[in-house]
C-alpha cells in the first residue's frame, strides 16, 4: 500500500529533480518551448498538483513510473523560477 500514500519531498530531492528535468530538457536542446511552457503555467502550479496527483499519478504508477518528487517539486512556483533560471542559463550558453 505504500504506492497510495503521498511523501513529502525535501529540498535536496526537489533540486535534484529540478535538475534532472532541466538536464532532460537540454538533452533534446527543448530550452525555449520548456521556457515558455513552464513560464504560462507557473500561475496555475497550486492547482495542478493536486489535481495531476488525483488524475495522472495512478496511471504512472500502475506503469511503474513514480512521480511524487516530479509532482511536488513542480506544484510549487518558487521551483519553477528555479528550472526557468536554468533554462535560461542553459540556452544562452
Amino acid at each position: 500500500m505504500e504506492g497510495f500514500v503521498w511523501k513529502h519531498s525535501s529540498e535536496e530531492e526537489m533540486d535534484e529533480t529540478i535538475k534532472k528535468i532541466a538536464d532532460y530538457i537540454k538533452k533534446y536542446k527543448l530550452e525555449t518551448a520548456a521556457m515558455l511552457v513552464f513560464g504560462t503555467v507557473k500561475p496555475l502550479t497550486p492547482m495542478g498538483g493536486p489535481l495531476s496527483r488525483i488524475f495522472l499519478a495512478p496511471w504512472f504508477h500502475l506503469a511503474g513510473i513514480d512521480t511524487h518528487h516530479i509532482i511536488n517539486t513542480l506544484e510549487e512556483p518558487k521551483n519553477i523560477e528555479k528550472l526557468l533560471d536554468i533554462l535560461e542559463k542553459n540556452a544562452n550558453s
